[in-house]
């Protein structure tokens, strides 16, 4: 049985939002320990360490220190709530574009600028002993 994207749309939108109750309300466990696996096996920080204490700093409205820790947060968060605003759109449009422009094949161009930004980043990360 095929579910119909709008629900597959809300169901998405849901669990985002409760993950943002959860991170909120709960900020004080992830201030002192890390959850990447990445770090936790090479001691070295991945290009996304931080992200999520970023994402604590936007949701307390401390947009610098997201920034100082990872903008990837800041990115991430942006494209999430573009995303949610998008999803709700096609649900009352009833019109499905959202996953369709997710499967779309990148141009060579743009992921290479993504493998980029990521890799400097990356090095912004280990520089900064995250």
């Amino acid at each position: 049985m095929r579910i119909n994207f709008k629900w597959k749309y809300l169901g998405i939108i849901l669990v985002i939002i409760s993950g943002y109750f959860f991170l909120y309300f709960n900020s004080n466990q992830f201030e002192t320990q890390t959850m990447c696996p990445f770090k936790l096996l090479t001691g070295m920080p991945c290009p996304a360490c931080g992200s999520t204490r970023a994402t604590i700093q936007i949701l307390h409205g401390n947009f610098r220190s997201s920034i100082l820790l990872n903008p990837f947060g800041l990115i991430t968060n942006l494209l999430i709530l573009i995303s949610i605003f998008w999803m709700i759109f096609d649900v009352i449009k009833n019109k499905e574009t959202y996953m369709p422009f997710l499967k779309k094949d990148w141009n060579k161009k743009i992921k290479l600028m993504v493998f980029i930004i990521v890799i400097f980043n990356w090095i912004w990360n280990i520089e900064k002993g995250l």
